[in-house]
């Protein structure tokens, strides 16, 4: 029997929350967060979009996947084993960086900042990993929407309250703030319970990749999940160009960025994972896909107006709202989507695969925004991923078509309350 059955499903949630905000916290450090402070210190443009390669560990993470599956401490457990050393790496990491400057020298944050990404990706496959086994089946989509909800409040704070601070105490003060965080986490795994995994056998080192590559329409279901992705990569508070954006092409201040782009922006994507987690009960994962991609479609197409009417205000505050909205109900339900195509004997590295492939899209986001802006502008750049995005609805209309493939049905769990056990 799961361990996970042994808590009450608060508990349960409590720690996949607390995990989920683990998970999220260094993303912004390592992103917009870092990129603000670089803008702020007079780097090039070209510089500040290729932060985005610094998302190459999340690409390659699978490469992992086995080694954090097979080797481990037998008294801590296999996912506590590695969360542990984990989150002191990534202690050290963000404290190192809270003495750093971009300009003093420029190499070494970046180096910091590549070390902060390869760890966290790390972290992150086990964090899946844990979610995924801790939990039963039929809580998958719950636990995506809990998970993406803590995620979505670490980017808050080290995102939007990172750089209200930056403004007030500097960026190096803020990340030492940050750091403390991983005390922290370090405590709430310690009493977490190991949750049970299958036994591994001896064909492990194949298994995993070799089940990947035979689930059926495997290259279809790769670029639905690609083009989806592209739909927030250019434009969603995460985006490696939308600080520059704002920064550059509106002029706005860091604070104003907060307060429009990481805390609304975040705001507006927490309530669009909130209305997911009705939907997934409800209604087919394939057809939300569809759904809520053509409003990713919409999302961009406003930004298009956006970059052509740079002194309104309303419009940009608008256009925000709706586009992480859009993220925060496409992405739940992507990632609801992905928990069940994985084989529960391989968890983090066929996990870690999908992930993979979601994230080529933001990898490659920088460099082409970074070009298509500086040669034609930013309006011409959001058309580009406007234009990309409307792509995954061919996937989608194959996909829908194969009636062999085995899609995973919708996820209904029971209506529960908090106090059953």
């Amino acid at each position: 029997m799961n361990n996970s059955l042994h808590c009450s499903k608060f508990y349960q949630f409590l720690i996949i929350f607390g995990l989920g905000f683990l998970s999220g916290l260094p993303a912004s450090m390592y992103g917009t967060t870092l990129q603000a402070w670089f803008t702020q210190s007079g780097s090039s443009l070209l510089l500040i979009s290729s932060l985005s390669l610094l998302n190459v560990p999340f690409l390659l993470r699978f490469i992992w996947g086995p080694v954090v599956d097979q080797y481990f401490n037998a008294s801590l457990g296999r996912r506590k084993t590695w969360l542990i050393l984990i989150q002191l790496i990534l202690l050290v990491c963000i404290e190192v960086m809270a003495w750093s400057h971009p300009s003093n020298p420029e190499t070494f944050l970046l180096s910091m900042g590549f070390l902060l990404a390869f760890f966290s990706s790390i972290q992150d496959l086990v964090i899946d990993a844990h979610r995924i086994e801790f939990l039963p089946k039929d809580l998958f989509g719950f636990g995506a929407v809990v998970a993406i909800y803590a995620y979505r409040i670490a980017l808050l704070v080290s995102g939007g309250v990172a750089l209200i601070m930056a403004q007030e105490f500097g960026f190096a003060k803020t990340y030492a703030v940050l750091g403390l965080f991983y005390v922290l986490g370090i405590f709430l795994v310690f009493k977490s319970p190991e949750p049970k995994c299958i036994r591994l056998n001896d064909e492990y080192d194949n298994g995993p990749y070799l089940d990947f590559l035979k689930q059926k329409n495997l290259l279809i279901v790769i670029g639905l999940v690609i083009f989806t992705k592209f739909g927030e990569v250019f434009v969603s508070n995460t985006s490696p160009m939308i600080i520059p954006f704002m920064m550059r092409g509106l002029g706005l201040s860091l604070s104003y960025i907060a307060y429009v782009n990481k805390i609304f922006g975040l705001a507006a994507q927490l309530l669009g994972s909130a209305i997911a987690a009705f939907f997934v009960w409800r209604f087919s994962l394939l057809t939300l896909l569809m759904l809520f991609g053509m409003l990713e479609v919409v999302s961009n197409g406003l930004f298009i107006l956006v970059s052509m009417h740079t002194q309104h205000m309303p419009l940009l505050w608008f256009t925000v709202g709706f586009e992480n909205l859009a993220t925060g109900l496409c992405s739940t339900v992507l990632v609801a989507y992905l928990m069940n195509l994985v084989n529960p004997k391989y968890t983090a590295t066929q996990f870690s695969l999908w992930i993979m492939i979601a994230i080529v899209p933001k990898l490659i986001a920088g460099p082409i925004g970074a070009y298509l802006s500086t040669h034609f502008g930013w309006t011409f750049m959001f058309v580009c991923s406007t234009a990309l995005t409307i792509c995954f609805v061919f996937f989608w209309w194959r996909l829908k078509r194969r009636e062999s493939l085995e899609l995973p049905r919708e996820i209904k769990p029971k209506m529960m309350s908090f106090s059953e056990s």
